[in-house]
């Protein structure tokens, strides 16, 4: 039961984290602002939340500090999705 409910914690803080980041600025699709409704584990971050490279920064920085962990450069290349996140920070 609490692992349960430790994966759902790391997903919701995530959750939280990517919404904030996705209402700061209008994105690449103009007022348009991000809804937790929309962050879904199979979400493209550029595609479908919307993030350009500045907001995808400002999360990785932000999900470092949350977690008290380095995510090097050449594994935020890899990180597309929702799940991706949830993966490899529930490693």
């Amino acid at each position: 039961m609490t692992e349960i409910k430790e994966k759902a914690s790391v997903e919701e803080r995530i959750n939280k984290i990517l919404l904030k980041i996705g209402q700061r600025d209008p994105g690449p699709k103009g007022t348009w602002l991000l809804s937790m409704a929309e962050i879904v584990p199979e979400a493209d971050l550029v595609n479908d939340l919307g993030f350009d490279s500045l907001k995808l920064l400002d999360m990785f920085d932000e999900l470092e500090e949350e977690f008290d962990l380095d995510i090097p450069d050449n594994e935020r290349l890899i990180i597309r999705t929702v799940q991706d996140l949830y993966d490899y920070i529930d490693v």
